[in-house]
């Protein structure tokens, strides 16, 4: 079943991928009094997306602030998914979203898509759960990762699964399993995901559940395969 954060994630992405440079320097100008000018100025189309989601422009299933600016620079067309978006989310949170009441309309894609983006909070949270409750080790290998450590993992999830490369995530789970954070089993798991955004979302997945040693291994795995903006991002 789809979530909220999931199809807000999603939307995300897939706005991400359709606005143009041209349309993007449009967009930008109407929020630049709000963000300000030296900050928006280098962003691209996901970071001034994020930015306003962290604002509470817009927030899951609350897109009336960026409808206007897209109907005031000529963009109606992304409308129509900020509609569909908004009443899936609607739907879900009202608890109508199941069976016969389901909303039929999606966002051209899967729900396995919205789940990459979404996570996993349940197995987050349980698999922490164990560790919290040990006896206060401060051995990073036994320590619970941090809760602001999955929280940035949680915040920049979107922008990660839409980053990293198929031919990346395949690197990061490598060095990872050396490393001894993933075990075999676990990257099986990964591998058998059928798109790279369905890879990427299980391996935070199991990542998010994994000692405080995982988290910046995690990060350097980044750096060693070129992303060194990502692993500065997670700091």
């Amino acid at each position: 079943m789809a979530s909220a954060t999931g199809i807000h994630s999603l939307l995300t992405i897939r706005l991400k991928n359709e606005i143009t440079e041209d349309q993007l320097k449009l967009i930008k100008h109407c929020f630049t009094r709000k963000i300000g000018a030296g900050r928006i100025e280098n962003m691209d189309t996901l970071d001034l997306l994020n930015e306003l989601n962290n604002r509470m422009i817009i927030s899951e299933g609350k897109y009336y602030k960026l409808r206007k600016v897209f109907k005031k620079v000529g963009l109606e067309k992304l409308n129509r998914q900020l509609d569909k978006a908004e009443k899936r989310i609607q739907e879900i949170k009202s608890g109508k979203a199941n069976g016969k009441n389901e909303v039929k309309e999606d966002l051209s894609s899967s729900e396995s898509d919205e789940d990459a983006c979404a996570g996993s909070e349940e197995q987050t949270d349980e698999s922490r759960s164990g560790d919290e409750m040990a006896t206060g080790e401060k051995d990073p290998d036994k320590m619970a990762m941090t809760r602001d450590h999955v929280r940035l993992l949680k915040r920049h999830r979107c922008h990660l699964v839409d980053k990293i490369s198929n031919e990346s995530v395949k690197d990061i789970l490598n060095f990872l399993e050396q490393e001894g954070i993933f075990t075999n089993r676990e990257g099986e798991a990964v591998k058998t995901m059928s798109t790279k955004e369905e890879m990427v979302g299980k391996l935070l997945d199991i990542l998010s559940g994994k000692s405080e040693k995982a988290y910046p291994l995690f990060r350097q795995s980044l750096e060693n395969c070129c992303y060194g903006h990502l692993s500065e991002m997670l700091k």
